[in-house]
């Protein structure tokens, strides 16, 4: 009985640890549109555009006009956020 509540009580604290633990730092999607770089955070998505995020600057990107489209696990030369 003892090791029955033991082990529930392992389950419940590994499931709240994964649950409200704090989040990795989202991915990244690089875009290639002519010698242009831009990479960041995407947080929009409508009908052939993305939204971006660097540094705190949202970009809307227009995909028609992108010579590729990377997803990335980072963006190079962006620091994590505390």
């Amino acid at each position: 009985m003892t090791a029955g509540l033991l082990l529930l009580a392992g389950l419940v604290a590994a499931v709240g640890v994964t649950l409200y633990a704090p989040p990795k730092d989202p991915p990244g999607l690089s875009i290639r549109q002519g010698g242009t770089l831009l990479c960041g955070e995407v947080v929009s998505a409508r009908r052939g555009t993305v939204g971006l995020k660097a540094d705190g600057v949202e970009t809307t990107v227009d995909l028609a006009q992108a010579d590729s489209v990377t997803p990335v696990p980072t963006c190079p030369g962006t620091t994590p956020a505390p």
